[in-house]
């Protein structure tokens, strides 16, 4: 039987992948400040996860390949949304220029947002060093940032 306090990391994991999932649902009903406020709510959650497996010892590759999926979520897709949401409202008066020879630049520019939270957090996961010091941006840290430039 696995103890009840070596669940609670994947538990807050969980509250992060269900508040990035909260974000997306957000976005696609016009709502960007609760989007914002559940990548935010998302970021607390994947604080506490981390800080709760150490403590507790309950580290676990599991854990950390859920980690990276929540993380995805909440850091890369939702935030890619509210850019891609935002590009088309801001410049709604260039919805001609919003597809170059049928490509949709702002979903190309917008998915790059979350490509790169892609790519970041597949080179750390691939990361096999003891050394766990994050080399680049971390993917909440860059979410966080995607959402300070934007004005509510």
């Amino acid at each position: 039987m696995y103890p009840i306090e070596k669940r609670i990391p994947n538990l807050l994991t969980f509250a992060n992948l269900f508040c990035g999932f909260a974000a997306v649902m957000a976005c696609l009903s016009g709502d960007l400040v609760l989007a914002g406020w559940m990548i935010f709510i998302a970021a607390i959650a994947d604080l506490l996860d981390g800080m709760a497996a150490k403590l507790l010892k309950a580290e676990s590759a599991l854990g950390a390949q859920l980690d990276s999926l929540a993380d995805m979520v909440s850091f890369g897709l939702a935030p890619g949304l509210i850019a891609y949401i935002l590009l088309i409202k801001t410049h709604a008066a260039f919805l001609d220029w919003v597809y170059f020879y049928d490509i949709p630049v702002f979903g190309f520019i917008a998915f790059t947002i979350t490509a790169a939270g892609a790519y970041r957090l597949a080179r750390y996961n691939l990361h096999t060093s003891s050394d766990h010091n994050f080399k680049g941006l971390p993917i909440p840290a860059r979410a966080k940032f995607f959402l300070g430039i934007f004005p509510g």
